[in-house]
């Protein structure tokens, strides 16, 4: 009885050791994420516009057609920055200034901002933060390939703060 006891204290050691290791590798691997918790919409419909409770109107340009909607789906947006860009003189895109802050948006509590987007080079810049510490960012552009200016699927990046808050279930 003894035996047993002392092989299965030894698995346990070895299933704590291994899980251990696991979370120290996964920390400094990974730094990003795909998540569908927030939807950027082009030119959105009538239809499109209802899906928000309600939405906040920004306004760049007076008189403009063109029409980007940013909705929260499942999670609290706790700021939402849009920033103009500059192409620097090495050919990359930077941010230049910001020109409007947003803060607390909840889910389905939308964005409808009225610029132009930019033929195949980005002219603006949306970026945001959600819980943990996670930043989702994208360049508002014009897509000359398919058309298709939707995106549903968006790319996060974090830190090791991030995930050790992740971890913890610190939002």
């Amino acid at each position: 009885m003894e035996v047993v006891l002392e092989v299965i204290d030894w698995i346990l050691r070895i299933t704590g050791l291994a899980s251990i290791v696991i979370i120290l590798i996964n920390l400094f691997v990974k730094d990003c994420e795909y998540l569908s918790n927030v939807k950027i919409i082009a030119n959105p419909t009538e239809d499109e516009l209802n899906e928000c409770k309600y939405y906040e109107e920004y306004c760049e340009e007076e008189n403009l057609y063109e029409n980007t909607l940013f909705i929260p789906l499942s999670c609290n947006v706790k700021v939402l920055k849009l920033y103009s860009i500059k192409i620097s003189e090495k050919g990359k895109l930077k941010k230049d200034k910001l020109i409007k802050n947003f803060k607390n948006l909840e889910p389905y509590h939308g964005v409808l901002f009225n610029i132009t987007r930019g033929c195949a080079s980005p002219t603006y810049l949306l970026e945001w933060k959600i819980d943990y510490g996670y930043k989702g960012e994208e360049e508002l552009y014009s897509n000359g390939f398919n058309g298709n200016e939707d995106n549903i699927v968006i790319k996060y990046s974090y830190g090791i703060i991030s995930k050790i808050r992740k971890i913890l279930m610190l939002k």
